[in-house]
């Protein structure tokens, strides 16, 4: 292992993205997972000044979704930097091919794919992908650490999936 190799073991968890990429994220994006790469990262472009600055005194800017937080300490910025790659490793240890008995549990058998139309199965395909994504955020977020239960609920409902009167 080079110099290199270990440096970027250290901070491959970090990326500083200010651009807009495909998904259009880009300096709003708190961090992400890549599956094709299965790396966690957190967006450290946050913290620039701006109108999506990540440290922030405005207290009008407050809130996990769509808004983004106030941190008016070092350590503040630091927790949040650790609840951001808290969740994205989440959806990291959730996907294959960390999971991929789960995965393959969602899988149209192929008996049954073989007597569907193509358009059963494209819509098979859609809900498993939606199934997928739901679970990725459920879990993700009941695992990410430095959030209240509001804040959580107000994130899954971006997904459709509601709190329960006994939750």
């Amino acid at each position: 292992m080079n110099a290199f190799d270990r440096a970027w073991g250290i901070i491959k968890e970090f990326r500083y993205d200010r651009g807009w990429n495909e998904r259009g994220l880009g300096i709003a994006q708190a961090g992400g997972y890549d599956p094709e790469t299965d790396e966690a990262y957190a967006n450290l472009s946050q913290r620039i000044e701006g109108p999506f600055d990540f440290k922030t005194e405005n207290p009008t800017r407050r809130g996990m979704i769509g808004n983004n937080r106030m941190f008016r300490t070092d350590e503040e910025l630091m927790d949040r930097v650790l609840s951001i790659l808290g969740h994205e490793m989440t959806h990291q240890a959730l996907s294959p091919p960390h999971s991929m008995e789960l995965w393959n549990q969602l899988k149209i058998p192929k008996e049954q794919a073989a007597r569907m139309t193509e358009d059963e199965r494209e819509k098979a395909r859609r809900k498993i992908n939606r199934d997928w994504e739901r679970f990725q955020e459920y879990g993700a977020w009941n695992a990410t650490p430095g959030i209240t239960e509001d804040e959580k609920w107000d994130a899954l409902s971006l997904y459709g999936i509601k709190r329960r009167d006994d939750e």
